[in-house]
C-alpha cells in the first residue's frame, strides 16, 4: 500500500501535488475515484474525487470513504489537498480526513504556495500580491470567494476548533515552534492554520511538525505536503559524512569556514607541523589520540543530529597558521614536493584510521588531488567508479575495493568552486544517502 495518500477535489489538483512527490524520489500514481479498486503499486497515491462543487455533506462522505479505504499501516503521510484559492468545502474535507484517520490527530493547514504566487499572512491569502477576494476567484461561477481569510472559512466550515501559527512565530527555533503547536493541541485545537511567505517558512513548519511527535495531516495546495514528505525522508537517514581537506589555499579556507557555519558540522584540526617534524611511531600515536579526542568531543556536540558532517583539515589552512616549507626543506633535506607528499600521506593515514574506526561513515569527501589519491591508498581502494558531476570539476562516485568499497565519495581540486561549494557537496551526499535509505 502507499506511504503517502493525497486526496484532492479535482484531477489537476491531485496531479499538482503528485508531481512534487516525484521530485523528491517517491514513485507516484494519480487515480480517479471510480478506478480506486485497481491501483498499481506506488509509494504515493493521489486521488481526485471531483467534489469541489458538491454539497458539503457529499464532499465529507467522499473524502471519508477514500481515506478509510486507501489508508494502510504503511501510510506515514495523509494530505488533504486544498485549492490554492480556497474554493470548495475546505472545512468538511479536512474534517473527513481527520475522522477517516481514526485517531485524534490534528490538521496543519498551510495555504501558502510560494512557487504559484500564493502567500498567506496577516490572515489574508494573497494571489500574486493581490488579496484573494479581489481576484478572479471572487467571481468564480461555481465557487465564488467572498473572503481572503482562511481562518474565517475554516471557522465557518469545520466543526473542530481552529488555532493559528502566525508569521512572527516562524522566527522561533524548530523546537520552540513545535512547543507552540503542542500547546494548541493541548487546548483542544484540531486545525492549526499556519501563515507563511517563503519556501523556508514551509520547511520550518514541516520540521516543527515532525518534532511535535504527534500525528497530523497536511492540508495545503501541495508545497507544504512536499516539505513534510522531504523531512520525513530525511529523518530516516543516519550516519556520518567525513570530509578530508588537504588543500590550504584561500579558496578552500573560505569554503571550510562556510561549511563550519552549518549546524550539523564539526571540525577536527590536525597540527601540520607535527606531521612534518615528528617521524616516530610514538608521535604518530599521540597525533591519532588527539584526533580521536577531538572527534569524540565533536560527536557529542552534534548528538541528536541524524547526519553529522565531520571535517578534518590541517591548522595550516588558515592564513595565520601558514607553514614555512623552506624551514623544513633545510632541516629534513627534502624538497617542497617531497614534504607535501609526506604531509598528504600521513594526514590520509590518520584520516583512514578515524574512518575505519567509525561504523556509521556513510559518505566521503576529499579536497585536493594529492589528498584524494593518498586517502584512496590509505583505505585500500583500487580506484573509483565516477558517476556524476556535482559541479564543474567536482565528481561524485563510489570507491572500488578496500574496506570502504562502494562508499560514496566526492573529490574536487582545491581551487574549484565558490564559497558554498562544500555545503553543496554535503547536500549532494545527503541526497545520495536519502536514496540509499529508501532502497
Amino acid at each position: 500500500m502507499s506511504q503517502i495518500l493525497i486526496v484532492a477535489d479535482d484531477y489537476t489538483g491531485a496531479n499538482d501535488t503528485a508531481v512534487l512527490m516525484i521530485g523528491i524520489g517517491f514513485s507516484t500514481y494519480t487515480v480517479l475515484e471510480e478506478d480506486m479498486n485497481s491501483i498499481p503499486d506506488a509509494q504515493c497515491i493521489a486521488i481526485s474525487t471531483d467534489f469541489r462543487a458538491c454539497p458539503e455533506q457529499e464532499a465529507y462522505r467522499r473524502v471519508y470513504e477514500v481515506t478509510t479505504k486507501l489508508r494502510s499501516g504503511d501510510t506515514f503521510l495523509l494530505s488533504k489537498r486544498i485549492d490554492s484559492t480556497l474554493r470548495g468545502n475546505l472545512g468538511a474535507e479536512i474534517d473527513a480526513m481527520l475522522d477517516g484517520a481514526g485517531d485524534e490527530r490534528c490538521a496543519l493547514v498551510v495555504p501558502t504556495f510560494p512557487g504559484a504566487g500564493r502567500v498567506y499572512k496577516n490572515r489574508c491569502l494573497y494571489v500574486n500580491g493581490v488579496p484573494l477576494d479581489q481576484t478572479a476567484a471572487a467571481r468564480d461561477p461555481k465557487n465564488p470567494i467572498r473572503t481572503s481569510s482562511a481562518l474565517e472559512i475554516l471557522q465557518k466550515q469545520s466543526r473542530y476548533p481552529v488555532g493559528e501559527i502566525t508569521l512572527d512565530m516562524l522566527g522561533l527555533s524548530p523546537g520552540e515552534l513545535a512547543a507552540e503547536m503542542k500547546q494548541l493541541r493541548r487546548s483542544g485545537v484540531r486545525l492549526i492554520l499556519c501563515e507563511a511567505e517563503t519556501s523556508e517558512d514551509l520547511e520550518a513548519i514541516a520540521e516543527a511538525a515532525i518534532l511535535m511527535e504527534e500525528p497530523f495531516i497536511c492540508s495545503d495546495p501541495g508545497a507544504f505536503t512536499c516539505a513534510v514528505a522531504r523531512k520525513y525522508r530525511q529523518s530516516q537517514v543516519r550516519g556520518i559524512l567525513f570530509f578530508l581537506i588537504g588543500s590550504v589555499n584561500a579558496v578552500t579556507a573560505a569554503q571550510v569556514r562556510r561549511l563550519d557555519e552549518e549546524a550539523d558540522t564539526g571540525m577536527i584540526y590536525l597540527d601540520a607541523r607535527s606531521l612534518l617534524e615528528e617521524d616516530s611511531e610514538a608521535s604518530q600515536k599521540r597525533l591519532l589520540e588527539d584526533l580521536r579526542h577531538q572527534q569524540d568531543e565533536m560527536l557529542k556536540t552534534l548528538e541528536g543530529r541524524r547526519v553529522r558532517t565531520m571535517v578534518l583539515c590541517t591548522s595550516g589552512i588558515f592564513e595565520e597558521n601558514k607553514i614555512d616549507f623552506s624551514k623544513y626543506e633545510k632541516s629534513t633535506g627534502l624538497s617542497r614536493e617531497e614534504l607535501s607528499d609526506r604531509l598528504n600521506t600521513r594526514m590520509a593515514d590518520l584520516a583512514a584510521r578515524l574512518i575505519l574506526e567509525q561504523e556509521d561513515i556513510r559518505g566521503l569527501f576529499a579536497c585536493g588531488g594529492d589528498t584524494a589519491v593518498a586517502l584512496c591508498h590509505s583505505l585500500g581502494a583500487k580506484g573509483e567508479y565516477p558517476l556524476e558531476e556535482v559541479i564543474p570539476l567536482a565528481v561524485y562516485g563510489k570507491l572500488a575495493g578496500g574496506r570502504m568499497n562502494q562508499v560514496p565519495i566526492i573529490t574536487k581540486g582545491g581551487m574549484i568552486g565558490g564559497e558554498d561549494t562544500l555545503v553543496r557537496c554535503r547536500d549532494f551526499l545527503y541526497r545520495v544517502l536519502e536514496k540509499e535509505t529508501e532502497q
